[in-house]
């Protein structure tokens, strides 16, 4: 153990010698202020649905019993959610989406579909 820690002192001091700094006192340079950073908040909340809300559109890849997969993300329902013919039209029943619909839809506050809809494919989809 002894001839570890000369080790470690030679070591440190052949550093202070090969870098001229000899034992003298150096006075570090100066730092300049640092402006605090803001925090910023990184999170996978979903904007609220309200009538303004953000609507998203997808081509549904899979249906499972628990959700649609829809973007490669398995998307559940929320207790309350309505499947409609087209947005702001009446509503339907789960049983008439089918794999390869092009839908809207938009979520509740726990990232659930509150409300999902039948869409036309844009023309540059198609």
């Amino acid at each position: 153990m002894r001839h570890r820690h000369a080790m470690i002192w030679a070591g440190c001091l052949l550093a202070i010698v090969m870098t001229g700094q000899g034992g003298l006192a150096v006075e570090p340079a100066a730092l300049l202020p640092i402006d605090p950073v803001p925090l910023t908040e990184i999170s996978d909340w979903v904007e609220p649905a309200t009538e303004d809300a953000v609507m998203y559109q997808g081509f549904i890849d899979r249906i499972n019993d628990e959700c649609f997969v829809i973007l490669d993300m398995c998307r559940g329902f929320a207790p309350n959610v309505v499947f409609r013919t087209r947005f702001g039209g009446p509503a339907t029943s789960r049983a008439a989406f089918r794999p390869g619909d092009y839908v809207g839809y938009r979520f509740n506050l726990n990232h659930k579909i509150e409300e999902i809809w039948l869409e036309t494919v844009p023309a540059d989809l198609r």
